[in-house]
């Protein structure tokens, strides 16, 4: 692999003006790739897509996806990705692409305060841009769906076992996924207590709606940054999933958390801190996957649908006894 890798390196070398250094070198190769790899997975017949993904090194790709992304060289694709992916500049504090140093620093652009205004009148806000892939209801202990007719363990999901609900609670999750273009900061959907943080490594596997029906436990082998604490009702989690070329997740309470290396190790942080809805918890540099497991009243229900796009900020969720009618 190494031989090759220089091989293919020394080659791109000599096709890029000497003003560009060695890491942008890498940076263009790492776009190559990963195209090929993109172009696999576009192409692959239904019946092999898993095959394809799964012998592809996506946490290796991913580094050198991040390569790219970090190298100046990346800035000349801002504005045709901005354009691709619908971005609007607008919302951005800073709103013209030239002033973005690479495609990282676009990806994690920050948005003026007014362009997502926080509901905390209701028990529970989205916590990022993206589309609401499913939620549901689960009892202990049990599986939740991936998507429609593919279901994963939610203790494996959490690293953790749940502890017994009372017959007044019950459990809910939703999905939710963040597209390339989206906003890639995530923050609290609700007021709760931070209590652990585990950082659990795994694959990076292809996260998009499309590869999900034919990808088993995806979220239970990615890697994660998983954190649970309580609020009103009880237990309360907050999954962070990376994917494929996104093995950067910076998490704002937990700066020691470092994702997509070589320590294949979980790692538990103790913690004691009260969050606030709309409060900042990290980000992704690129889209991915946030999960919410948590207790809520019998009465509890998701005012979205599956499917819908959301925005960070919009209510998801409340309580039908606390409505005023």
């Amino acid at each position: 692999m190494s031989n090759i890798l220089r091989f293919f390196t020394a080659k791109v070398h000599s096709s890029i003006p000497k003003r560009y250094p060695l890491r942008t070198t890498l940076a263009f190769s790492s776009l190559l790739g990963i195209g090929t790899y993109n172009w696999l997975l576009y192409f692959a017949d239904n019946g092999d897509v898993s095959q394809v993904v799964r012998a592809v090194p996506s946490r290796f790709l991913s580094r050198l996806w991040g390569s790219f992304t970090g190298s100046q060289f990346s800035s000349h694709f801002i504005s045709l990705y901005s354009k691709v992916f619908g971005c609007d500049m607008r919302e951005s504090i800073i709103s013209e692409t030239a002033k973005f140093v690479t495609l990282s620093h676009f990806f994690c652009r920050s948005l003026k305060t007014e362009s997502r205004p926080v509901c905390s009148d209701l028990p529970l806000a989205s916590p990022c841009d993206g589309k609401v892939l499913n939620f549901g209801t689960f009892s202990t202990d049990t599986s939740i769906e991936q998507i429609k007719g593919n279901t994963y363990s939610v203790s494996s999901l959490l690293g953790c076992d749940l502890p017994h609900s009372t017959q007044d609670r019950i459990f809910h999750y939703m999905t939710l996924y963040l597209s390339p273009g989206d906003y890639h900061h995530f923050h609290s959907p609700a007021d709760w207590r931070l209590k652990h943080a585990t950082h659990i490594p795994g694959d990076l596997l292809p996260v998009s709606p499309w590869l999900l029906k034919w990808l088993s436990d995806i979220f239970t082998k990615n890697e994660r940054v998983v954190l649970t604490g309580d609020w009103r009702w009880g237990f309360f989690s907050f999954i962070a999933v990376g994917a494929y070329n996104v093995g950067n997740i910076r998490m704002a309470h937990v700066p020691d958390i470092h994702t997509n290396i070589a320590d294949l190790e979980a790692k538990q942080y103790q913690l004691d801190e009260v969050i606030q809805t709309g409060q900042e918890v990290g980000e992704f540099k690129l889209g991915s996957t946030i999960v919410l497991v948590f207790e809520a009243s019998t009465d509890f229900a998701f005012i979205v649908a599956p499917g819908a796009s959301v925005k960070f900020g919009e209510p998801i969720g409340v309580v039908l006894s606390e409505l005023n009618v």
